[in-house]
Formats: structure tokens, sequence, C-alpha cells
């Protein structure tokens, strides 16, 4: 109610990793180990974001899991690399280069699509579980009492900006998917993901400090 989406600058899916040697090849193997090995699953986070998608794929999966907190998405890939956490579903741009350095090893990308960035990588959706569908994205906002005309020269500039090529080129370069559409798509997406993490969070009984 505060603010007018104008458009989306880029969304990404999140990537589900597991230290390199982990004998976990697959989620669903994952997913069996953690079962058979309860006292040792848990998983790197640090912020509700990734406390979420990781409380999704245990929702939809039955895999248990304890919360570890970290300060940053580097932190959380160095205690998977380090095995002191079994699992971290972690953003893009710190992930990739580990997953292609051997660092860390990538199980899946949440949602239904591979990312170009690691094609070899299946999505949740071939792996099995198509519920698990995270995607973190970016967008650009005015505050809701400003003028109708204004907003819509604001989306026009902003979707102008997002849809250059030299932009999309850059923001692919940082392992997203760029944006670009109407201010009406941007609300529907949000309003469908409001509804989805209350549900998740209600059914994860997650608690988070304001």
């Amino acid at each position: 109610r505060s603010f007018v989406p104008l458009s989306m600058i880029a969304n990404f899916p999140l990537i589900l990793v597991v230290p390199e040697n982990h004998p976990a090849k697959s989620v669903k193997e994952l997913v069996a180990w953690a079962k058979a090995n309860p006292d040792k699953a848990n998983y790197a986070t640090t912020s509700p974001t990734f406390t979420i998608a990781s409380e999704l794929l245990k929702l939809k999966t039955g895999m248990p899991g304890v919360a570890v907190p970290y300060r940053s998405s580097t932190e959380m890939i160095v205690s998977v690399m380090s095995e002191q956490t079994l699992f971290a579903i972690v953003d893009g741009p710190p992930a990739v280069p580990m997953v292609n350095g051997d660092k860390v090893h990538a199980l899946a990308v949440t949602g239904s699509e591979r990312s170009d960035e690691l094609p070899n990588v299946p999505a949740m959706s071939e792996a099995g579980f198509p519920e698990v569908d995270v995607q973190i994205w970016s967008g650009v906002f005015a505050p809701a009492k400003t003028p109708p005309a204004i907003v819509k020269k604001l989306e026009a500039a902003v979707r102008s900006a997002i849809q250059d090529s030299d932009v999309r080129s850059k923001l692919k370069a940082m392992a997203v998917n760029p944006g670009g559409g109407s201010g009406d798509e941007f609300r529907r997406m949000i309003d469908a993901d409001i509804r989805k993490y209350v549900d998740i969070v209600k059914a994860a009984n997650l608690k988070f400090e304001d």
C-alpha cells in the first residue's frame, strides 16, 4: 500500500549446494541422506529469503534440517565448503564461481528452468520437486501518492532503460534474468509472492525479528 510498482529490474533462481565431496549427487539423494542422518542435517542461511527457500524444500520433501545463521552469502558457501553445514540455498553471483571452480557441488536451481550460468545443473522441476520454486527479484517503485501521469512516465522510462540491449547484457553477466515488464505485471507477481511466502512461513512456523 505504500508503493506503486513500476517495473521489475531482474529476477533469478537460487542454487542448492552441498560439499563437493558429499555422497549426495541429486536432490533426492540429499533428502534420503538427511533422513538417514538427521543429527547431521543442517543448512546455512543469512536472511528470511534463504530460510524460507530452505524450509520450503523441507516441507516438500519431508527432510530434516536445522538453520545455522551466517552474516553473508559468502560465509554460507564457506560453511558448506568446510562441511560445517550440509547444504545451502544461495544466490547465484557468489555461488556460480564456487560451483564452476569445484569448491561446492550444485544439485539444482530453484524453479522450472535451468540457469544459463549453470546449464548442466537441473532445475528443481527436473529433480522431481516443481513446487520448490523461489525467484529473487529487484525492481523500481514510486511512492503510493505519486500522480498517475507521473507514474506512467516513470514506468515508461524504467522499462525503456531495462529493455536497452547494453543494460540487458550487463544484467545477464550478473547471472540474473532481465525484467522490463509493466507495473501491472510486477504487481501481480508481488501479490502472488506474498500469498505464497505467507503460507510457507505459517506451515513452517517461522518467526523472524523485525
